[in-house]
Order: structure tokens, then C-alpha cells, then sequence
């Protein structure tokens, strides 16, 4: 027992070292480490890049991200829209497979903001928002495009977001009214003609106003979620929804804020103080928990200060992902790409298309044990054994 104690303490101390060499001599250094997010609870998740758009085009942005295990004769994959960008790449659906290959589905769009896959009474294909145009396009798997709604609104910038609600049915956020310096306070229903009336809206007492130095660009993010009885996130019974908002010079503001519109037509404010507010999406569980997570680029486009928050129903904010332009996540709960947290990084600047996946390295106490009883168990195989001689 004494030499395999012995031996077995050398060879556990030395694997952080040997493990690091390995490393090194297979994989060389990583380039470009600054430019990847930090991870609040790196004990517990890890963050890698999963696709770099720019890797086929310097113009391609990421913007909502949207995981389907295949609907309406589309295969399964990452899809993945443009948004509000200016650059050629605007134009342009993509699809990003388990293996991280990048297809383009079309690039017949004008800055594509938000995507669903029709379903019930809303018919074939994808529908897609294109808010400059004040429209929502259907796209076919045979790559047909057609007008499925038009003139939404009488904003200047349409719809950007779409989320289904109670029923099956089509909600969206509005865009600006008047101008594009001051957002709708609406939530507008979509229906399944393609015309739109406006079903709730944020409370003119919480909503924040425009001043001689911001103006709020438009009513943002949105989410069929509400909190329950017991004071917890719940999927259903409200939508949550924000603003994004500018300074005259272009910059984000700290002026964004987050508010819970009920079924009934009431509203509350969640949260405020934001910068760069973009998508929210709600916990699925799990290892990531059920609070809502909420994408902010911070107050500086491209600099990658933005943060990945987790908010609470008490309207606590936790930062998750630090050191990024986060714009919207998806949850990869059916395995679809591999699993994990997928957070699209930056739009509307070349080089921004980056899309980054986050796991957990949580092992479970059972697998532990397991483990290392399987590598005493190899220990003892690999001690020399010696023949006495009588």
C-alpha cells in the first residue's frame, strides 16, 4: 500500500503540469484572448467561440439568434438575423449548422431584425421583420419571399421584435412615433391576416422621455413572460419589454430601462439604468437557471462593454458575461447544436458576426467518484510488478 500511495500522490500532483504541456504543444496559444467575454462564474461554465461570421464575410453581423431542430422544410441549425445593420450583410438570413458551418438562406432582406417559424393559423415558412421597410416578410424553403404584413403602425420604423403570446398569436414591439427619437410605448398583436391592432402599452408614467442630448431610438426587446404568485419568472401571463436609447452623438445612454406589461393592460417598471439594452430571453432551467437574461452592449458600440445580465424578479441584475457588445441568446435545450448558452456578439460594425457558446463544467459528484476509481484503477495496472525469488 505504501508504494501505491506513494506513487499514485506523483502522478496526481504532476497532471496540472502534464495537462498544461499537452495543451501547448496540440493546440499552441490562443490568439486574440482579450477579445474573448469573461465569465462571471468561471468555476462553473466556460465560454468558447462557437462561429465567426466575418470568417465568410467581413459584413456580416449577428444579431437574434434563433435554434430549431427543423420546421416548415427548413433543416435544424443556429439561425441567426442581421438586424439594424448598414452593411451589405444586412441583407442576409443564415443558418449555422452542428458542425459550425455558415449557409446563407437569402439575402434578398433590408437590415432583418426578428424571425419566427409560422405556425397554426399563420401559415408556411419564416416570418421575418424588416422594420426600416415597416414590414413582415414570409420565407419559403423553396426561397420564395413575399410580403406577409405591410405599413405597420404609423411609425417611421416598424416592428422589430416577434414573439407569439397567449393563443398562438403574433405580438411584436412597436418603433418610433412621429420621428426616431421617440419610441411607441405599444405592444402591437399581428394577426394571422397580417393586420396588426395595438393590444397593450407601457405606462406613459414610467416611460422615459426624450431631453436635449438623448432621444429614445425605439421600443425594444420582448418576452412572453411575467412573474407568478410566488414572486417567480414564469413563461406566459405578460410580456417584458424596454427601450433603447442614444445620445445625439450615437452613444448608448444609461437611460434604457425594462418594464413588465400584464395580460390586463397594466405595467410595471423592472428595472432601469441600462445601457445598450437589446434582446431578453427567459431561463430555461437547469444549470442556467429560470430569470430572465438580458443582453446589454453597453455604453460604447464596439468597445465590447457591454454585459450579459441575469435579472430577478425583485429586479435584481447579476452580471453573467462581462466584456462584450451582447445583442440576444438561445438556449440549446434539445442537443441540437451540441447543447449549451449561444450569445451573439456586436452589430453594425465590420468584424461583429461573432457567435459564442457557454456550457457548464459542473461534474456532478457521482461522475467524480466514478472517475477517479477508474484512474486507480489504471494507476495499479500500470505498477511494475516484481517476481520474488523463494
Amino acid at each position: 500500500m505504501f508504494l501505491f500511495d506513494n506513487f499514485s500522490r506523483k502522478i496526481l500532483s504532476s497532471l496540472p503540469s502534464f495537462i498544461s504541456v499537452f495543451i501547448s504543444l496540440t493546440m499552441g496559444s490562443i490568439p486574440n484572448a482579450k477579445a474573448v467575454p469573461t465569465l462571471v462564474n468561471s468555476d462553473r461554465f466556460k465560454v468558447e467561440l462557437f462561429v465567426d461570421l466575418a470568417s465568410i464575410d467581413p459584413d456580416l453581423d449577428a444579431f437574434q439568434l434563433t435554434i430549431s431542430s427543423g420546421e416548415n422544410g427548413f433543416p435544424a441549425g443556429l439561425y441567426v438575423t442581421p438586424g439594424p445593420s448598414f452593411l451589405p450583410g444586412g441583407n442576409r438570413l443564415m443558418r449555422i449548422d452542428h458542425a459550425g458551418t455558415i449557409s446563407i438562406v437569402t439575402d434578398q432582406l433590408n437590415s432583418a431584425e426578428s424571425m419566427l417559424f409560422a405556425r397554426g393559423s399563420y401559415g408556411d415558412g419564416i416570418l421575418i421583420s424588416e422594420p426600416r421597410d415597416q414590414r413582415i416578410r414570409r420565407l419559403l424553403s423553396d426561397g420564395t419571399l413575399t410580403t406577409f404584413a405591410s405599413n405597420i403602425s404609423s411609425s417611421p420604423f416598424g416592428p422589430p421584435v416577434l414573439t407569439y403570446g397567449p393563443g398562438g398569436v403574433i405580438f411584436a414591439t412597436d418603433g418610433s412615433i412621429g420621428s426616431d427619437s421617440q419610441a411607441s410605448r405599444d405592444i402591437l398583436q399581428i394577426n394571422s391576416d397580417g393586420s396588426s391592432n395595438v393590444f397593450a402599452s407601457v405606462s406613459s408614467a414610467i416611460f422615459p422621455e426624450p431631453t436635449l442630448t438623448t432621444f429614445i431610438h425605439r421600443h425594444k426587446p420582448a418576452a412572453y413572460a411575467s412573474i407568478n404568485d410566488l414572486g417567480q419568472w414564469q413563461e406566459g401571463g405578460g410580456f417584458v419589454t424596454g427601450t433603447f436609447s442614444l445620445q445625439t452623438d450615437g452613444e448608448a445612454t444609461m437611460n434604457d430601462a425594462l418594464f413588465l406589461v400584464n395580460l390586463d393592460g397594466t405595467s410595471t417598471l423592472l428595472v432601469d439604468g441600462l445601457s445598450g439594452l437589446e434582446l431578453i430571453e427567459l431561463g430555461p432551467g437547469g444549470v442556467f437557471g429560470s430569470d430572465l437574461f438580458v443582453a446589454t452592449e453597453g455604453s460604447s458600440f464596439g468597445n465590447d462593454d457591454g454585459t450579459l445580465f441575469t435579472l430577478k424578479p425583485d429586479g435584481t441584475l447579476i452580471p453573467f458575461l462581462t466584456n462584450i457588445d451582447a445583442i440576444d441568446v438561445a438556449f440549446d435545450t434539445e442537443g441540437i447544436l451540441g447543447g449549451g448558452l449561444f450569445v451573439s456578439d456586436g452589430t453594425n460594425r465590420a468584424g461583429a458576426g461573432k457567435i459564442w457558446r457557454i456550457t457548464s463544467v459542473t461534474v456532478p459528484e457521482s461522475s467524480s467518484l466514478l472517475s477517479l476509481f477508474t484512474f486507480s484503477i489504471l494507476v495499479i495496472s500500470l505498477i511494475p510488478k516484481h517476481k520474488h525469488n523463494n
